[in-house]
């Protein structure tokens, strides 16, 4: 894998939204090759092209080192302007990307990493997603149902890698209405797609550093050791809440980790450059 100078990246390629109207700093193609297999690209957001090494944007953040989420308002990580730190469908904006080969089954083999100039095709939302995996035709629909092939194989090798975070399949949510409490599926596919994609760009990146002994800061969980207890609760409403419950949150470490509770590599802490600082510096 090699990282080059900023080049064009002219393929589009589709931000998935985990909620509707909204726009993101990551955006992912699927594309069939000529002579077989897929080619999978995530476009990351790169935020160090508007804020270089030890310029006042960069001290800027260096202070703040993170968003910061009031009750009333947020204060960004940078005082750049929104529409900047995120992609909008055809405006071009710096891009890392991350290109790998997929077999004819759509299993991961090599891959690289460019800074390019890119300008995303469309952002596609939630109901969206739902519509074409329900049938229903859409301009997108190739592109939605090669990345759920993806998002399906990926998350069968983290259950097969004993991952027990962030499960395949709908989290059900407890919401009370009129004094009634109901429940309701709020994890859609477009979150599980970027959940995936998430785990699975990070980790490769980690493996990669860990290989040329680049020094890195990744993502760490304490598993859970009362995993089997919880999957053996019987409701899913008590099974869901009680797993949210006693998950701890994340950390930054510097060392990979004996053992992740994703079911993959210790993932690299880069994704959330826009409102972590550690990330940008990865």
């Amino acid at each position: 894998m090699k990282v080059g100078s900023r080049s064009r990246y002219r393929r589009g390629a589709l931000v998935f939204s985990n909620r509707p109207n909204s726009t993101e700093h990551l955006a992912v193609s699927i594309r069939k090759k000529r002579l077989g297999g897929f080619e999978l690209v995530v476009h990351v957001l790169d935020v160090s092209a508007y804020s270089p090494v030890d310029s006042p944007l960069d001290s800027e953040a260096s202070d703040r080192m993170g968003r910061l989420n009031l009750p009333d308002h947020a204060r960004p990580l940078y005082p750049i302007p929104p529409d900047l730190l995120a992609f909008r469908p055809g405006e071009k904006r710096p891009s890392l990307t991350l290109t790998w080969k997929l077999d004819k089954n759509m299993v991961p083999g090599s891959f690289r990493i460019r800074s390019t100039t890119f300008r995303v095709e469309c952002v596609i939302d939630p109901t969206e997603i739902e519509d074409i995996l329900n049938g229903h035709s859409h301009t997108h629909s190739v592109a939605v149902l090669r990345l759920n092939q993806l998002v399906n194989l990926l998350a069968a090798r983290r259950r097969n890698n004993g991952g027990s975070l962030f499960p395949l399949g709908g989290t059900i949510r407890v919401l009370e209405s009129d004094g009634k409490l109901e429940t309701v599926k709020s994890d859609s596919e477009a979150s599980r797609a970027i959940r995936e994609i998430e785990l699975f760009a990070p980790s490769e990146i980690g493996k990669w550093c860990e290989v040329l002994k680049f020094p890195r800061s990744m993502w760490h969980k304490i598993p859970l050791n009362t995993m089997e207890r919880l999957l053996a609760i019987s409701n899913s409403v008590v099974r869901t809440h009680e797993m949210e419950r006693q998950t701890p949150t994340s950390t930054l470490v510097s060392e990979p980790a004996a053992m992740t509770p994703f079911g993959t590599g210790s993932p690299c802490s880069f994704l959330n450059a826009v409102s972590r600082y550690p990330d940008l510096v990865v």
